[in-house]
């Protein structure tokens, strides 16, 4: 019997067999291919993290492997897709023109699903996705007309007499791969996991292409490729088990790569329990076929209770003659090294460090705290924490009603108004009943937030908040060349840092206007911070490094003594602080009254370990609803200098001495110091701690 795509094969058997193997091994030369140029291209941008010539082999041996185990599996899908295919189309009898109707069709209807499923990661293609049965119609039609002209282009592409038009077709894609994959490494991580994976699926499927218009190796070659294949995997698990330092660049930093580790780990999860086999991938799931082992890493909601001790009875609360007015200022994005820069600190934006006079002015009067994190490396986790003074994940399965900060100011009599100079947040959201957005108009929004403090005496005080977006990274253009400069990302942050110092100058020469400074209490922070080319990364969102949750924090108003405050909080400490100054005890949670520190410069806030959370998730409502108990969660401990990051859905860890490596480049996982083992388990009781909602919360 003839097949189709090359050879005599001497039954329907071995053709439904050599077709998936063929395929596989197609996909497994294909990650090779793109491994290599994902270890070279990452290679260079992280060589400071790499230590060395030796890391950098490793880092290289671990992405060209994973690559190519990750093709091989993909290869392998195909090719049994496309016999189940052949194999229907011999049942049903079909033959000629629709045939090739039909196998269009299948394509088609294949790769728009796949489209459609990818696009589901991000939510601003949800009006796409609404129209998702017009889309696979559209390209079921598209797919078998394709499918129709196929015996026309075919003879284009055959390999043989035409093998030098097949080697210029291979150069020309060649080229545009190369393009593509320039989009894929520099915009995919940084706009959404949709567009990766579609790149990623586009670039597996170019060079397989390619590989299929060069001329075919010799039996003999594929014999060695395949046990040089074999020998790869080995070494790449070897390299995963013994190096976490470079596994961990791996698996948070790659691009094709990262996407390699979770689809061999989903692939080879055979009991569903989020954890990996030993084998192949360095998982630690040593009864791949019980679910019960390795324990779920999140203990049950319902076996976790609060400990009493940490409910705020108000003892420290400060003492108004009237209740102060509050005005919470965030800048989104906004990095504390970029406004910190004393005698120890640079700024990373170098030579391109814009003046800020108005935030500069502002830490003249306000009390400045050294240091505090952000619970999240993205604005709407790190809001819902702020705002409901918990932690994630135990807020993403929803939080009790009346918990938020502004419903409990408005029951107490505040009268409420938000204000966010961008379309990014609902209508009502974190218990503000109304959150007005616009990018037109700021002044006139900074004239409506002031608007809703009153004077004393003249009226119910007001909690305002205003969010400043203008620092926030947009999606950035693959068709503008200054994208792919690293000047050119610092100059466009460097810009949007001095146009929110101008606004931020608007808000207060409004709140100076109307007489307000001496009866408001002003709160200036940020909901996350940016990472800008560290770790390879100019976003936030995607890792839980310095860069990404330390950001400033500035206090100023009645009952702060200005000045510099030693030590480092956590902004959940805002959500007690709030409550005392309007006379309202917080109750339980894990936030910290500041007033102690506010009243007296000398003090220093409690000393204890700050817990982050970053949910590991789609960007879509279609994830909305999904458990959050895959993620990052990390430790801090600001008095030692160290810090942990655990990776929940891969159990993948990173130890940092922030003293003595204040970028964390080095993972220290490996080296076994003493201290790693108790700081792993303090992160593993805070995680259990806080899986579970807080309770009992009176308005």
């Amino acid at each position: 019997m003839s097949d189709a795509g090359g050879g005599t094969l001497s039954g329907r058997g071995s053709a439904g067999l050599a077709l998936p193997l063929r395929a596989a091994a197609l996909g497994l030369l294909t990650g090779l291919v793109l491994g290599a140029f994902e270890g070279i291209e990452r290679g260079v941008g992280l060589r400071a993290f790499l230590g060395g010539a030796g890391g950098a082999a490793r880092y290289l041996l671990l992405t060209v492997g994973y690559d190519a185990l990750a093709g091989c599996a993909l290869g392998l899908a195909a090719g049994c897709a496309l016999a189940a295919g052949r194999a229907l189309e011999r049942r049903i009898g079909l033959a000629g023109a629709p045939r090739r109707a039909l196998r269009g069709a299948l394509a088609g209807l294949i790769g728009a699903g796949w489209t459609l499923y990818a696009l589901t990661f991000t939510v601003r293609f949800d009006p796409l996705l609404a129209r998702a049965p017009l889309a696979l119609a559209t390209a079921v039609a598209a797919g078998a007309a394709a499918g129709l002209a196929w015996s026309g282009i075919r003879p284009l592409l055959a390999p043989g007499a035409r093998r030098p038009w097949n080697r210029l077709t291979a150069a020309a894609l060649g080229m545009g791969l190369l393009a593509l994959y320039a989009v894929d490494v520099h915009f995919a991580p940084q706009s959404s996991y949709g567009v990766h994976m579609l790149l990623d699926t586009a670039l597996f499927g170019g060079v397989a292409l390619i590989l299929l218009l060069l001329p075919r190796p010799r039996g003999r070659h594929a014999i060695v490729g395949g046990v040089a294949a074999l020998a790869l995997t080995w070494a790449t698990d070897h390299v995963a088990r013994t190096s976490p330092e470079v596994t961990a660049l791996l698996k948070f930093r790659g691009v094709t790569a990262r996407r390699s580790v979770n689809l061999l780990g989903r692939g080879l999860d055979w009991d569903r329990d989020g954890w990996t086999p030993r084998p192949l991938v360095a998982g630690w799931d040593t009864a791949p076929l019980d679910p019960r082992v390795p324990p779920p890493v999140l203990p049950p909601m319902a076996a976790v209770d609060r400990d009493p001790a940490l409910a705020d009875t108000g003892r420290d609360a400060p003492r108004f003659a009237t209740r102060p007015n509050l005005l919470l200022v965030t800048l989104d994005a906004c990095r504390l090294d970029v406004l910190d820069r004393g005698a120890h600190t640079d700024s990373p934006l170098g030579d391109l460090q814009p003046a800020t006079p108005t935030l500069d002015s502002l830490a003249r009067h306000a009390a400045v705290f050294e240091a505090c994190y952000s619970h999240a490396a993205g604005t709407l986790d790190s809001f819902n924490s702020l705002f409901a003074g918990d932690y994630l994940p135990a807020l993403l399965r929803g939080v009790e009603p009346g918990r938020y900060l502004p419903e409990r100011l408005a029951h107490a009599g505040y009268a409420l108004r938000a204000r966010a100079n961008y379309d990014s947040f609902a209508d009502s959201a974190y218990g503000w009943p109304q959150i007005v957005h616009g990018e037109g108009d700021t002044p006139e929004l900074i004239r409506q937030a002031v608007a809703g403090l009153a004077a004393p005496g003249e009226g119910p005080p007001g909690f305002v908040w205003f969010h400043f977006l203008d620092i926030h990274s947009g999606v950035l253009n693959p068709f503008r060349p200054a994208s792919y400069r690293r000047r050119s990302q610092i100059q466009r942050y460097a810009q949007g840092l001095a146009k929110v110092d101008a606004l931020s100058g608007l808000l207060f020469a409004e709140l100076r206007a109307r007489g307000l400074e001496r009866s408001t209490i002003v709160v200036v922070s940020a909901d996350h911070g940016e990472e800008l080319g560290e770790h390879g990364h100019f976003n936030h969102n995607l890792t839980l490094y310095e860069p990404a949750v330390r950001v400033p924090l500035m206090v100023s108003g009645p009952g702060v003594v200005p000045g510099p405050r030693p030590g480092t909080v956590a902004q959940v400490d805002l959500y007690p602080t709030l409550l005392l100054a309007a006379g309202i005890a917080p109750g339980p949670g894990p936030g910290r009254s500041l007033w102690p520190v506010l009243a007296d410069p000398l003090r220093r806030p409690e000393a204890r370990r700050i817990y982050l959370f970053h949910p590991r998730r789609g960007f879509s409502r279609r994830f909305a609803a999904l458990p959050p108990d895959r993620g990052q969660v990390a430790l801090v401990d600001p008095v030692a200098r160290r810090k942990i990051i655990l990776g929940l859905d891969r159990e993948t860890v990173e130890v940092f001495d922030l003293a003595a490596d204040p970028g964390e480049r080095v993972n220290r996982v490996g080296m076994r110091d003493p201290w790693i083992a108790p700081l792993r388990a303090v992160l593993d009781s805070t995680l259990a701690r806080y899986a579970a909602p807080q309770r009992g919360i009176e308005p």
